[in-house]
């Protein structure tokens, strides 16, 4: 398994470094998954996801990448926490309109759906930031996703971190904040 996940970062690095045009600055990797550092603006975001979650899905298309994560001991079928980062190179898409795609999107697929909170930023260099934790019921049971993007005038760069209600929607809310936080920082 560890030698699939090497070789899916590489074929990642390479082919969105290449296909993307965008300046990719990676620095040591270890102890994450997955860990890119782009120039957005005049900020170096830097997206990484945790060593103990594994890839279960890749897109790569010109300008748009995403991947999804789940837990090492997981299945796509069942699992409790799951990461998904999105790169958009060359895009007019702002962080607050896809969070709010989002959102709008949650309320009409599923039910008992609460929105906790929506933060909308510009920093003074431009770089938009946008947040959101959205509660809601989906076909297995409760779930708590956090968002976090950041935009300037051609590039989207995000992460969605959903997990399962355990104990407490607020237990979970503040899981997935701290690992949204954790995996996309300026």
């Amino acid at each position: 398994m560890k030698y699939f996940k090497y070789i899916l970062l590489s074929s990642l690095i390479t082919v969105s470094s290449t296909c993307l045009a965008k300046n990719v600055e990676l620095t040591d990797n270890y102890p994450y998954e997955f860990s890119q550092a782009i120039k957005l603006g005049e900020k170096k975001v830097r997206i990484s996801v945790g060593d103990d979650y594994k890839a279960i899905s890749h897109d790569l298309s010109e300008n748009h990448h995403s991947m999804g994560f789940i837990l090492d001991n997981q299945s796509a079928d069942e699992w409790t926490s799951f990461i998904s980062v999105h790169i958009n190179i060359n895009t007019n898409q702002t962080a607050s309109q896809t969070v709010k795609n989002l959102q709008k999107y949650i309320k009409k697929q599923y039910t008992n759906v609460k929105i906790y909170d929506t933060e909308i930023n510009r920093m003074k260099s431009g770089v938009q930031e946008a947040t959101s934790s959205i509660f809601f019921t989906d076909e297995i049971g409760d779930v708590v996703v956090s968002v976090k993007y950041y935009s300037d005038n051609s590039s989207l760069l995000g992460v969605e971190v959903s997990e399962r209600v355990n104990k407490s929607s607020k237990s979970a809310r503040n899981k997935t904040e701290r690992i949204a936080d954790k995996s996309i920082r300026l």
